[in-house]
């Protein structure tokens, strides 16, 4: 078993530990851009994800409304505009709504290692911004 095949089997051992305390997240992905040149999304997605609210990232200028762990894949979405670009399966254009209807920016996306049998990354971390 290599590497990628033990991380991988540790992040579905922490999803399986970790789901009484997961929420629902609202996943949005866009999809790409209407006659107006307005962003268009996919139907929401309904994802499990480990949710720390409100975090305070000490010495940063950025304010945080909330920081989501996805601990296993999410799915790639196929754009419904020819030629219009995705930058990975979470895109900094998505949109993530928290359980109480809370949304902001993606304004960092972390990707874990990519699944040797998936080609998927094993988990994600997504920080969501505070718009002030």
């Amino acid at each position: 078993m290599g590497l990628a095949a033990v991380i991988s089997s540790a992040f579905a051992a922490a999803h399986a530990a970790t789901l009484g305390v997961q929420v629902d997240i609202s996943f949005e992905a866009i999809v790409g851009q209407d006659a107006y040149g307005r962003e268009t999304f996919a139907n929401p997605v309904g994802l499990k994800a480990l949710l720390q609210a409100d975090p305070s990232i000490g010495g940063q200028e950025l304010e945080l409304l909330a920081i989501v762990t996805f601990l296993e894949p999410v799915p790639p979405t196929v754009p419904s505009n020819t030629g219009f670009i995705r930058q990975g399966p979470i895109d900094t254009r998505d949109r993530l709504v928290l359980p109480d209807g809370r949304t902001g920016p993606i304004v960092r996306v972390f990707d874990g290692m990519v699944s040797e049998e998936t080609g998927l990354p094993v988990a994600h971390q997504i920080q969501i911004g505070k718009v002030v």
